[in-house]
């Protein structure tokens, strides 16, 4: 992403231009340290193994920042956007978003892991959904990743 987007970016902003990228982190977060590590955690570590094995890495979003300070923008802002991942939030509106999250991960994982778990981390079929069927008991069960967070993060920076 630096060599292909962000330097050349910069190179064609003119003085005061400005570049914005968001990327989801990839990482199972909590802000209280209740989160104990299960499925989830295990399926998201694997994947991003995964993924960098391919050439693919998923996790770009911990390092952008340094990448738009390496190119040269100055001013560089990291925003963090904490995103519930089901339904555990107290509010009802926070409650909504970490449902359609749920929704989100949940109904795309077969599509995000199957090449990549078994072309670079040697799993069979029948495992990876042995995988995918443990994390979706545990993803709707609340008191399982009641105060995980999947984030976004957001920069905004100028030349």
């Amino acid at each position: 992403m630096l060599s292909q987007v962000i330097r050349p970016a910069f190179e064609r902003l003119r003085p005061g231009g400005w570049l914005e990228s968001q990327e989801l982190g990839c990482f199972i977060e909590c802000d209280d340290g209740t989160y104990t590590p299960g499925p989830l955690t295990n399926m998201a570590d694997n994947l991003i193994a995964a993924a960098r094995d391919a050439g693919r890495p998923i996790d770009m979003a911990y390092t952008i920042k340094s990448w738009f300070e390496e190119a040269g923008f100055v001013d560089v802002e990291e925003i963090i956007f904490k995103i519930p991942i089901n339904g555990w939030p107290p509010l009802e509106v926070w409650k909504q978003v970490g449902d359609l999250w749920f929704q989100n991960i949940y109904g795309g994982l077969p599509a995000l892991t199957y090449a990549l778990l078994h072309r670079y981390r040697g799993m069979t079929r029948e495992a990876i959904e042995v995988s995918l069927a443990s994390l979706l008991v545990t993803g709707t069960d609340e008191r399982a990743v009641r105060t995980a967070n999947g984030g976004t993060r957001s920069w905004r920076s100028s030349t």
